[in-house]
Formats: structure tokens, C-alpha cells, sequence
């Protein structure tokens, strides 16, 4: 009785550690994509202004009213998920 028990707890145990590592592996791939998107549109360019990039053009920019937050965010449009990449003077 007592074997049929620890087994059912291993298993448990087990499958619990395999749901926690599916998670955290989800997390952490999701926050790569963030970080590539995210450094994909700093370090892009606007149009047919190949001189500098996104993050110069808005480094330069005067802001007096505060500091810049670049945030990506996983959004769903369409029924697709897409990363995109939002900035702002806060």
C-alpha cells in the first residue's frame, strides 16, 4: 500500500517539475523574442534614412517632460501574437 503511494507522489513530483520547466522555458523564450524585437527596431532604420538608427534619432530628440521607456509587449492582433515595440517619455 504503502510502495503504490510513493509512486503516486514520485510521479506527481515528476510531472510537476516537467509543467514548471515547460513554463519557465516559455517565459524565457518569450523574453528573448522581446529583447530581439526590441533591439531589432532601436537599431533599425527609418525608411530611406540609412544615417542613423531609430535610437539615435530618438536619443537626440529634445525631452524636456521626463526620460524614455522602450517597452516590448506581446499583443494579440488579429488573432496573431505579435511582439510590438512601443515608445514613450515618461
Amino acid at each position: 500500500m504503502k510502495s503504490k503511494r510513493k509512486k503516486w507522489v514520485f510521479l506527481v513530483l515528476v510531472a510537476l517539475i516537467v509543467v514548471a520547466i515547460a513554463v519557465l522555458g516559455k517565459v524565457l523564450f518569450d523574453s528573448m523574442q522581446k529583447d530581439k524585437a526590441l533591439d531589432l527596431v532601436q537599431n533599425g532604420y527609418m525608411g530611406d534614412f540609412n544615417m542613423v538608427t531609430t535610437k539615435e534619432v530618438l536619443d537626440d530628440y529634445p525631452r524636456d517632460q521626463g526620460t524614455q521607456k522602450w517597452e516590448a509587449e506581446v499583443e494579440e492582433i488579429n488573432d496573431e501574437k505579435r511582439i510590438v515595440v512601443k515608445y514613450s517619455v515618461v
